[in-house]
């Protein structure tokens, strides 16, 4: 990680701890787990919607930029980049609330509803190739 894109993350050791004292300010539970690999961490509010993994949070490396995506039932329906950590632990807790799709869209402008469903294209997690509809 580069200290010169990322001084709040070297001063806070980490992603993670980074994501925390933001939820902390915010006054939100938010729950950080470093990933196993690279610069990845796993973001969610305590009580998180059980269809729903974690939000994924990786950060780039030439410039300052987040990318996070939300996988419901193996396939990928919300994606977004910032450079703004609140826009995380907002999106976090939204999406691990359990919040509409296009209700997290219409508070977060960062995020981008994906298409899923009968011809379209979707990312899936190889180890399930099931789609699913988006909320309406």
């Amino acid at each position: 990680m580069d200290s010169n894109l990322y001084p709040d993350l070297a001063a806070a050791g980490s992603l993670a701890a980074a994501l925390q004292q933001v939820a902390s300010d915010l006054g939100v539970d938010l729950v950080a787990v470093p990933g196993g690999w690279g610069a990845r961490v796993s973001a969610y509010p305590t009580a998180s919607a059980p269809e729903r993994q974690p939000l994924s949070v990786h950060i780039a490396a030439k410039e300052r930029s987040f990318r996070v995506t939300g996988w419901r039932q193996g396939t990928e329906v919300i994606t977004g980049r910032t450079s703004d950590n609140t826009d995380i632990v907002q999106a976090a807790v939204a999406w691990g609330n359990g919040e509409r799709l296009r209700q997290i869209r219409e508070h977060l402008a960062v995020l981008a509803l994906q298409r899923t469903g009968r011809g379209a294209r979707t990312r899936t997690c190889r180890s399930r190739r099931r789609a699913v509809e988006p909320d309406p």
